[in-house]
């Protein structure tokens, strides 16, 4: 079984938690969670679960899948999180003199080493900053109550965002 790319760490965690939840058991108690891991035939340990459960909801729909399948699914949706903001930052008001713009942008996107750490090893944060990203663009817009519910999912991993509270 490969790993390559749900790493050790935020995805692989998760996707247990989620196969924790399927299979009917508590994710906030570490037996259970260590009882699916060794059903699993996994070789890991992972910490307690300390976040909300409306978080743990959302990447529970990984776990109805097998690892190397939602491992493929979760770094094709970040891709796709990566495109959605590449995309927004661009959005042209005149196309010639933006276009430049845009080519930097993605040529800078292509190349940032910490970008492919977090693909490669499955971490969360392409994810957060996706929902951070677009919640301050619906707060822009005024549309508080959905960006308040996105901005919600924020809670996975608020030390990444205390500076903007």
């Amino acid at each position: 079984m490969s790993f390559i790319g749900a790493g050790r760490g935020d995805f692989l965690a998760y996707w247990i938690y989620g196969k924790t939840i399927i299979s009917g058991a508590n994710p906030y108690d570490a037996a259970s969670v260590r009882l699916v891991i060794h059903t699993l035939g996994i070789e890991h340990n992972i910490p307690p679960l300390y976040v909300a459960p409306h978080g743990l909801t959302l990447f529970s729909l990984f776990a109805l899948f097998d690892l190397e399948t939602a491992r493929k699914l979760w770094f094709i949706t970040n891709i796709i999180f990566i495109s959605l903001i590449v995309m927004k930052l661009c959005q042209p008001s005149s196309m010639k003199k933006e276009l430049s713009k845009y080519l930097i942008l993605f040529t800078v996107t292509l190349v940032f080493m910490p970008l492919y750490l977090n693909l490669f090893l499955g971490q969360l944060a392409i994810f957060l900053a996706f929902v951070f990203y677009f919640s301050l663009e619906l707060v822009r817009e005024k549309r508080f109550l959905v960006a308040g519910f996105l901005m919600s999912l924020l809670t996975i991993k608020p030390h990444l965002f205390s500076l903007f509270s």
